[in-house]
């Protein structure tokens, strides 16, 4: 065992053809539902709730709130989060309506919906507020496909809103004089975007001049390409045996993509997925080989226009064939001083591998370094109590590659004193 001296106040705290070597299998989330949902159900899918006001002139003297569903769907309302036992009330041609009457203290808050089918609830709707004051609650404001303008792509603002048949008014905050106003037929207005900047947006119905308070605010910036997505490795083993199997999670910020999963810039598989957001998948992996894996997406309908990488999640795979190596405490015997280094010493039999410092509770290797010789010194800074623990090594032939030593007989160490920092 080898011990390190005291810490004290001192110390510092496009697709290609795939490779023989990789199998994959993709888990697509949200299609592993069963064979009774109705045609044109999704369980990601959600309604959209709006008010049906008597008048517009006078909007909360008599309202309806309707509920979007998938023919006679029961619905449910929910206000302020709670579950209302109101019948909803369906005219022919229409989608199901509760009637509250004229808003009072009792109606005011903030409405949702959702319907339910075949033993499933439907996601819930987006939220309306009745508030009852002159002022008319704000609408909401989202970008499609997303807050950016790409070459190549469409970008809208879509301004939506609780009422029918008013005028949707969008604004520029970095240009007062900047206006732009839509009249539709539905609860949700329209505006193609040309020139980046902060945006938001208000309605006024034109009967009566009621205008709403302004949306949040949406920033619309200027890309070369969609923002990379996140790639996780849903697993805590550090070294891997060839074929083990490893679910990587993809991760985008956009619905209705199509992903790609690489392995040192060479695809390894492209599936699409239609529903979620943020929109992920989970590719299965067996793994043969190490490497960086990546993953990028594109929308459909636009494959010209693809994602940055993601950051890479490094596999490093051993198939423990080779000799182990040793790993030892260097120059046991020198004093060293509160908050300097310590080495640690690994060494194998081949020259020129990758070498791999790992530590018992770490969920990722210490430290990688390759070698022209016989081993490396792994250098930990700021020793301390936190640095207590048993490490191990071992080396690879080459680092993308199988083959590679099984670990070293562990080193123990254990340092006494105040903690300075994590390993």
């Amino acid at each position: 065992m080898g011990r390190a001296p005291h810490c004290g106040k001192g110390s510092h705290g496009g697709a290609q053809e795939i490779p023989a070597a990789v199998t994959v299998g993709l888990l697509l989330l949200g299609f592993s539902w069963g064979n009774s949902f109705r045609l044109g159900f999704n369980p990601e899918d959600r309604p959209t709730l709006w008010i049906e006001a008597e008048s517009l002139a006078h909007p909360w003297d008599n309202v309806t709130l309707r509920c979007s569903t998938l023919g006679d769907d029961k619905a449910q309302l929910h206000k302020d989060g709670v579950a209302l036992h109101l019948n909803p009330v369906k005219p022919p041609g229409s989608e199901p309506g509760f009637a509250l009457g004229k808003v009072t203290e009792a109606t005011r808050g903030l409405y949702r919906c959702r319907y339910y089918v075949l033993d499933y609830w439907s996601q819930f709707s987006n939220p309306v507020e009745l508030t009852g004051r002159e002022i008319l609650p704000p609408p909401t404001l989202s970008a499609d496909p997303g807050p950016w303008l790409i070459p190549g792509l469409t970008t809208k603002l879509v301004c939506h809103g609780p009422l029918k048949e008013v005028a949707f008014v969008l604004r520029k905050v970095e240009d007062p004089k900047f206006m732009r106003k839509y009249v539709p037929t539905s609860f949700i207005g329209t505006f193609y975007i040309l020139h980046p900047g902060s945006y938001s947006c208000s309605y006024e119905t034109s009967s009566s001049g009621l205008r709403s308070e302004p949306s949040q605010t949406v920033i619309i910036e200027e890309l070369d390409f969609f923002p990379a997505p996140r790639l996780q490795k849903q697993s805590n083993q550090v070294i891997l045996t060839p074929g083990t199997l490893v679910s990587l999670l993809c991760t985008a910020d956009l619905s209705d993509v199509k992903f790609i999963l690489l392995r040192e810039g060479r695809t390894i598989q492209m599936t699409s997925m239609l529903y979620k957001s943020p929109e992920s998948i989970s590719s299965t992996v067996f793994i043969q080989e190490g490497g960086r894996y990546t993953c990028r997406y594109t929308l459909r309908g636009k494959p010209s226009i693809w994602s940055r990488d993601s950051n890479p999640v490094e596999m490093l795979v051993s198939d423990e064939a080779l000799s182990k190596p040793t790993v030892s405490l260097v120059s046991e015997d020198l004093n060293l001083t509160l908050g300097s280094d310590l080495v640690l010493r690994c060494q194998g039999p081949v020259a020129g591998a990758t070498f791999v410092l790992l530590k018992e509770t770490a969920k990722r290797p210490l430290k990688v370094m390759s070698s022209a010789g016989h081993g490396v010194d792994f250098r930990i800074p700021d020793i301390g109590v936190h640095v207590s623990g048993n490490y191990s090594c071992l080396y690879l032939e080459t680092r993308n590659g199988p083959s590679g030593s099984g670990l070293s007989e562990p080193l123990e160490l254990r340092v006494e004193g105040p903690s300075c920092g994590p390993v």
